[in-house]
């Protein structure tokens, strides 16, 4: 994707710079699902910084889990450990936990 190049050429420093920025903006704004998914580019250019944008996701209240988010994130290595926990999490919203447990399924 574009986004994806352009953050590229902003470099990795620049880039966990762009991910802190947005962990806060994510927070004031109640854990929107549309920032959640601009964060996603961060890691997707620099997969080093996976580990922080699970950091990220793991500051997301149980309740509050988005459940459209679980696809956009099921092939990326860095969140298989997320997402086991979080379908073993009884505090998981339903569909987030049937989302996860849909993995294997052909979608």
């Amino acid at each position: 994707p574009p986004l994806v190049e352009q953050l590229k050429s902003l470099g990795e420093a620049e880039g966990e710079r762009i991910l802190n920025r947005i962990r806060r903006r994510a927070r004031s704004n109640q854990w929107e699902r549309s920032i959640l998914i601009q964060a996603l580019h961060i890691p997707k250019a620099f997969p080093k910084l996976g580990p922080s944008f699970v950091n990220l996701l793991n500051e997301i209240p149980a309740s509050r889990r988005p459940a459209p988010f679980i696809p956009m994130i099921r092939t990326e290595p860095w969140a298989q450990e997320l997402l086991k926990c979080w379908a073993a999490d009884e505090h998981s919203p339903q569909p987030v936990r049937n989302a996860i447990s849909g993995l294997g399924r052909k979608v």
